[in-house]
């Protein structure tokens, strides 16, 4: 017999503070708390209309959340004049406070430019050039390392798209420009020598804190709106061309490389940790975002008036009087509505799916733990498969005849399971359901 389990997002428990919150909810009348989960199935009839609700993340399912509180409530969107989005309101909305820890949503996709399988091809993060730092130091690859070289080809593709703006002139040679950036250690400072304006530097501070210094001086949701249009006009010039959204995109082409990374044996437990804690942020924000209308509506909403951001750093406590949210700028919102925008993170551990659980408990299914080189561990969430095969692997070790494991429940053991595959191009989730099929009709 053989099976194949491609079970998705499954249900995970609440975190204390979480179940503080649905106990909370439930000890006082008037309250409603929507746990996190997919946007598709949370009841948010229970949330009243014009009545303020605290929605706790700003990543991809705060937007169908919005998407449901406002045209789902019978609001529409349309263009003004100009072609800008605005929005209808229907009556119905409640007033939305929305806010994460970094206070930012991800940045929208480029408009799509690029046709059938083609890519970006690096020129610095390359397979071979990680080979090669191996051999050097030996067979490890730091963090550092690899993090230096996706910037350095980020970097080089946002001066290729602004040296090829038609809208302006440079008094250098595009080509020698171009190739003295090939052989920089520095791009930014090569840029600087060439005479590239610090307006067109790939400032990585400003892009990841746009608030810089004088964030509480400022107006939140006034400069939220800027953001947002500045993201939009730039993901407007498309996913080739565009200055930052065409650089942004590249880390979608180099994916390849970046498992050849995790998984050639190159990295111990501390460095595996880093790129955890510093790179699925980093990719989160800068490559998985939104399309472009999805920008626009969150603009629309805010100009409205129905949609308020809260700065970063959002923390939320339940009061006798409701719930609470306040933002690093000691900014205070009240609401007797609460609604997690998020879907937990994969956690064979946590798990309440009573299959993934059963198979859990009989040691079936099984994680993976790290040590780092200060003795102590961590254990990343997804289930163990052979990753050539998909077959299951179980605590003892031992692969799983016959029992197979694709996506998303073993993100951490594999890396970014959780989006759509890409035709023509080898994708991974389309290459590993070749392979099991390959290995049952073998």
């Amino acid at each position: 017999e053989q099976v194949v389990m491609a079970l998705g997002n499954a249900d995970e428990a609440n975190t204390n503070e979480e179940q503080g919150f649905a106990d909370f909810t439930a000890q006082h009348t008037g309250l409603t708390y929507v746990p996190a989960g997919h946007p598709a199935e949370a009841r948010l009839d229970t949330v009243p209309d014009n009545e303020p609700v605290i929605l706790r993340g700003l990543g991809l399912n705060f937007f169908d959340y919005i998407a449901k509180l406002t045209v789902g409530r019978g609001g529409h969107f349309a263009r003004d004049r100009a072609g800008e989005l605005y929005y209808v309101p229907s009556g119905k909305e409640p007033k939305m406070i929305a806010g994460s820890r970094k206070g930012l949503p991800m940045h929208a996709r480029g408009l799509n430019q690029k046709k059938d399988a083609e890519s970006h091809r690096p020129i610095f993060f390359t397979a071979g050039n990680i080979d090669r730092f191996a051999r050097e130091n030996n067979g490890k690859v730091t963090y550092d390392f690899f993090f230096n070289l996706i910037e350095k080809e980020m970097n080089y593709k946002h001066y290729q798209n602004v040296i090829s703006d038609f809208g302006l002139t440079w008094p250098f040679n595009a080509a020698e420009f171009l190739e003295a950036l090939r052989h920089s250690a520095n791009l930014n400072a090569t840029a600087r020598e060439w005479g590239v304006p610090d307006e067109y530097i790939m400032n990585w501070d400003r892009i990841l804190n746009p608030l810089g210094e004088s964030a509480e001086a400022v107006d939140y949701n006034e400069f939220m709106v800027k953001y947002l249009t500045w993201d939009i006009n730039d993901a407007l010039k498309g996913n080739v061309d565009a200055p930052y959204a065409g650089a942004f995109d590249m880390l979608r082409d180099v994916r390849p490389v970046i498992r050849h990374y995790l998984d050639a044996g190159y990295l111990d437990g501390d460095e595996y940790a880093q790129f955890l804690a510093k790179f699925n942020p980093f990719n989160s924000i800068i490559s998985v975002g939104p399309p472009i209308l999805r920008i626009e509506q969150m603009r629309a909403l805010i100009k409205a008036g129905i949609l308020t951001i809260t700065g970063p750093g959002i923390k939320v406590v339940a009061t006798e009087e409701g719930f609470v949210a306040t933002d690093a700028f000691g900014h205070e919102w009240h609401a007797q509505n609460l609604v997690e925008a998020r879907l937990h993170s994969i956690s064979l551990a946590e798990s309440i799916n009573p299959l993934i659980a059963n198979l859990r408990d009989r040691d079936i299914f099984s994680d993976q733990s790290y040590q780092k080189a200060d003795g102590s561990t961590y254990t990343v969430g997804g289930i163990r498969m052979n990753k050539a095969t998909l077959t299951v692997v179980n605590k003892a070790d031992k692969e799983v005849a016959g029992l197979y494991i694709w996506g998303v429940p073993t993100e951490g053991w594999s890396w970014f399971t959780t989006f759509a595959p890409r035709p023509g191009v080898r994708d991974k989730n389309l290459v590993d359901a070749e392979h099991i099929a390959e290995t049952i009709f073998e």
